[in-house]
């Protein structure tokens, strides 16, 4: 069968085994578990983990809309109350599924929904502040969480790249609810966390979940991280097509936000160290290697996987064509690889080299078709038969 199989991943446990303070930090100078003021975190509460992720996805959009409005429902009173979440209620919290497919509930009108769909919209109008309506509509063009046999995946090749053990410094920007942290293996437990969210409310959520990590609320372009400080990035990169001009070390560049997240977390990491993050295909098949020029000056691309179309629609409704690519920051003095990535295919089609001369690392038959109004071009994969198995042995 083509659909892979579920993730599951038992217990829940606390992060033990923190590093001792290096007087060096990329925040407000607070660490995780130092029981800072103002902390909603009860005692021992330790970091949620997801069991059984198939109880997360409900079928259909109203499902996912109800279980969004149960988790705001309890995120709300937790706040109000001023405490920490119980593992029954981190369990509620954790089936939110973002907005990624469900922009008709924000439309001005409830026309083309349904009953149950616009009794949910109200409801959800009367918990939400202004604010939080707004960043929620804002974001349903790229609050897609992610699958958890995808995140499966990229632990165990974070492993296989030997990243591993207590006091490692692991990353996710863009964090969502934390999946990635929710499903992280045993072996990373020690590890010491940092978590990025834009959205208010989701990074709410996601500091109830994992009160042992250092969660931030606020853009990564914000985010006051020394260099060569993190050992993983991980994650699943939000995507635009709009020129990040915030941060004015990039600005020059003016590189897409999913390219950005490449740039800022390849400088952060330490030199050894891995990012790992999935991306637009645009990243690798863009005709201007401008960004991938610039990646290389101190990165090698270890690997890239280009996963089917559909790989995502699940939990996040879209069956776009995403790619996962892993990065390592060179150590002072290393020679560079083989740098083939920089370039794509000549002709109108644009198709990075890589493709052609790793075409295993595609889940599938890839295709590149003329769709839409304008005739533009869009990459298809079809998934192979087993394209989650064949995953698992590339990155093994």
């Amino acid at each position: 069968s083509g659909t892979p199989p579920p993730t599951t991943i038992a217990g829940r446990s606390r992060p033990t085994g923190r590093e001792p303070d290096s007087g060096v930090r990329p925040d407000n100078g607070v660490r995780p578990g130092d029981g800072e003021p103002g902390s909603t975190s009860p005692p021992n509460s330790g970091n949620y983990r997801i069991t059984d992720p198939t109880e997360l996805f409900p079928t259909g959009k109203v499902g996912k809309l109800r279980n969004n409005v149960a988790a705001i429902k309890i995120t709300k009173l937790i706040a109000s109350e001023g405490r920490g979440a119980t593992p029954e209620e981190q369990a509620v919290i954790a089936k939110f599924a973002g907005w990624g497919d469900l922009g008709k509930i924000f439309t001005p009108t409830d026309t083309g929904l349904s009953n149950t769909e616009q009794s949910l919209r109200q409801e959800l109008k009367a918990l939400l502040t202004n604010e939080e309506w707004k960043s929620a509509r804002g974001s349903t063009l790229n609050a897609h969480f992610t699958s958890p046999e995808i995140i499966a995946a990229m632990w165990r090749a974070a492993k296989q790249m030997g990243v591993q053990g207590n006091n490692v410094r692991i990353g996710e920007p863009g964090m969502g609810l934390g999946y990635f942290y929710g499903l992280m293996p045993d072996s990373f437990q020690g590890a010491n966390l940092l978590g990025i969210e834009l959205d208010t409310l989701t990074g709410q959520m996601s500091k109830l979940l994992y009160p042992d990590a250092k969660v931030e609320i606020g853009r990564f372009q914000d985010a006051q991280i020394p260099d060569n400080w993190m050992d993983l990035w991980i994650g699943n990169w939000p995507f635009s097509e709009v020129a990040t001009l915030e941060d004015p070390r990039y600005r020059k560049l003016a590189p897409v936000l999913h390219d950005y997240f490449f740039l800022k977390a390849l400088d952060t990491v330490k030199p050894g160290g891995i990012v790992m993050g999935l991306t637009s295909t645009g990243t690798m098949d863009k005709k201007s290697s401008r960004i991938r020029a610039e990646i290389a000056k101190t990165s090698d691309l270890l690997a890239a996987y280009r996963l089917p179309s559909g790989a995502f629609q699940k939990i996040a409704g879209t069956t776009v064509v995403i790619d996962m690519l892993i990065f390592r920051k060179r150590l002072p003095g290393e020679e560079a690889a083989t740098a083939d990535w920089m370039r794509v295919l000549p002709g109108a089609t644009k198709v990075n080299m890589y493709w052609a001369l790793h075409p295993e690392h595609v889940m599938g038959e890839m295709t590149v078709e003329e769709r839409g109004r304008y005739g533009s071009a869009e990459t298809v994969v079809k998934p192979s038969e087993n394209w989650y198995s064949d995953l698992q042995d590339q990155i093994t």
